[in-house]
């Protein structure tokens, strides 16, 4: 295009000159006969053709119609550039944090828009107005990263919610579409943000503690903010057994594959020609929780599952020990199942004196198993609290190692006997509520 506009403005120049020569070349010649201007004025016209000529030329050789053209952007249809992560600030528990302070921040994404962070929350100011993108109490840190991937960048940032009892948590704010996207567990785990090697990582701890419990890159995936690396660890080889008693070996293997798409680990055994003839799924949502063991009895490999669930006060504990057949058909060895409650009477359900035989069978039942199991698999926030501290977030043991000598316990401490524990608990338990009703 820069092209044709010099040919025009080139050819143009030299209409002009002819006309301008032609009008001189006239003075002189005013009583000449006509046919000599006709000749003149022939010679202009011919210059004047052939500027239309050479732009119609010119048209042609680029491929550009001689009727309506539209000049498209160079990167129409293109996949958008990405946007490397970035600090805008930092202050994540930092003494020198300006409380007093705002600082702004303008970005070429966003003509005519003043971002502005404060203490206390991060706005948008346009000429309609001022907008808020997120608050906390503080805003600890401020990152840009494209985490949508339309090439513009997400707002991305520690903060702190609550007055007397605090959690940190992770926001993401994509200005393009006005949407909010938050990580956070409130009194059980939390998150903050950092910047390592031009990666925007996510470190999880658990509440009120300094103790990292996961880290990996912050993504969101389904409209959810998450841990990335978490749903990029490869199927993992846990242990081998003989599930079917008979001389075949299975391997045991838990595929990650289905974190990001909706949150659950699937747990499977695998033969000897690689082919799947049992499997289950743990979710990371309360209602998708499990726990897979591998245990065994006088000698002999096999699976338990145990699901101690308890919702408003409300509980429902129950095992299944079992092995395979070759079709992978379970084999059932044992189970048990108890439920009661730990609400306060007047209610549908509270605990009563014939509760108490009950869920100390249970109890001493499940314990015959879990102390001689090896954890596989888990997402119950109940076994978590009976596994080592620094393992109570990994769906397998740490680093593959595998975790044994398990001992649920009733209540408060598995120092105690299950005795000891149900006494404890119903002092407890009248001294709030009263006798005992039978």
């Amino acid at each position: 295009m820069d092209k044709l506009f010099l040919t025009i403005l080139n050819m143009s120049l030299t209409g002009a000159f002819v006309i301008a020569a032609i009008c001189l070349a006239r003075l002189p010649l005013k009583k000449a006969p006509k046919i000599i201007s006709y000749c003149l004025w022939a010679v202009a016209l011919t210059a004047v053709l052939s500027i239309g000529f050479t732009v119609n030329r010119a048209q042609a050789d680029k491929g550009i119609s001689t009727e309506t053209s539209i000049d498209l952007p160079a990167d129409e249809g293109a996949q958008p550039e990405p946007y490397e992560p970035r600090e805008w600030l930092n202050y994540f528990y930092n003494d020198e944090l300006p409380w007093s302070n705002s600082f702004d921040l303008e970005l070429l994404e966003y003509p005519d828009t003043i971002f502005r962070w404060t203490p206390e929350k991060v706005v948008a100011i346009t000429p309609d107005g001022e907008s808020e993108l997120f608050y906390g109490m503080p805003v600890w840190n401020v990152y840009l990263t494209d985490l949508t991937g339309d090439g513009l960048p997400e707002f991305c940032s520690t903060i702190s919610i609550g007055s007397g009892i605090i959690d940190n948590r992770v926001v993401a704010y994509d200005y393009s579409v006005q949407k909010a996207y938050e990580l956070s567990d409130r009194m059980k785990y939390d998150y903050s943000l950092s910047l390592v090697d031009g990666r925007l990582i996510v470190t999880k701890t658990e509440y009120n503690s300094d103790a990292d419990m996961a880290a990996g890159e912050l993504a969101i995936v389904k409209g959810k903010l998450i841990i990335a690396d978490i749903t990029k660890t490869e199927t993992i080889q846990l242990t081998t057994a003989q599930l079917t008693h008979d001389e075949s070996i299975q391997t045991l293997v838990l595929d990650t594959s289905r974190v990001a798409e909706d949150q659950r680990y699937i747990l499977r055994v695998v033969d000897t020609s690689g082919n799947t003839i049992w499997e289950t799924d743990a979710g990371l949502p309360h209602v998708g929780w499990n726990s897979v063991f591998l245990t065994r009895v006088n000698d002999k490999d096999y699976l338990m599952q145990y699901n101690p669930c308890t919702y408003q006060g409300t509980s429902t504990y129950s095992f299944r020990v079992f092995s395979l057949d070759k079709n992978g058909v379970e084999v059932l060895l044992d189970k048990g199942e108890v439920s009661f409650s730990q609400n306060p009477p007047g209610g549908t359900s509270y605990f009563r004196k014939r509760d108490i035989e009950p869920v100390k069978a249970f109890f001493e039942h499940v314990n015959e198993f879990l102390p001689v199991s090896e954890l596989l698999l888990n997402t119950d926030n109940h076994i978590s609290q009976l596994l080592p501290e620094n393992q109570r977030d990994h769906a397998y043991g740490k680093e593959n190692a595998p975790i044994t000598g398990l001992r649920d316990y009733f209540y408060e401490s598995a120092d105690l006997t299950i005795d000891e524990q149900m006494t404890k608990f119903i002092q407890d338990y009248t001294s709030q509520y009263g006798e005992l009703e039978d």
